[in-house]
């Protein structure tokens, strides 16, 4: 129904129209944001694999800790990577790829802002993908 049909109907009933509305709205909205989330997950993990077959091992495993969460990360080339960005940026990946948080939740978990938080990652894994090319393209 559109909102100029609901203005003959009693008040209940077109409370209970745009309530219906606001959950079908909510429930396209959060198969967006899960089609989003499977795609970066994926185009991660495809980065990972790629990163794999050049010959990274994965024998080597660090803990990196983020408030009262500790995550294992194993590969030389990945721990190098996290060890080499700024506190809050290692945060922010490891929050988003290992323990799979949105951007929301990092935000409050680290008490910044969201939009933040997007940009920290985005500039974190530009840096992580740019050193390991120049690596790889050096001993290529």
């Amino acid at each position: 129904m559109k909102q100029s049909d609901d203005k003959g109907l009693p008040l209940e009933r077109r409370f209970d129209l745009f309530l219906k509305r606001i959950v079908k709205n909510g429930a396209r909205s959060y198969e967006r944001m899960e089609k989003r989330s499977w795609h970066k997950n994926v185009i991660f993990s495809n980065e990972l694999v790629e990163i794999n077959s050049v010959g990274i091992s994965f024998f080597i495993e660090k803990e990196f800790s983020v408030n009262d969460m500790t995550f294992t990360v194993r590969g030389e080339e990945i721990i190098n990577a996290l060890e080499i960005l700024s506190e809050l940026s290692r945060n922010i990946i490891l929050l988003y790829y290992f323990a799979k948080m949105t951007d929301n939740e990092i935000a409050g978990e680290l008490r910044i802002n969201r939009r933040k938080v997007n940009r920290y990652r985005c500039r974190a894994l530009n840096f992580i993908r740019g050193t390991m090319e120049v690596k790889y393209n050096a001993n290529g």
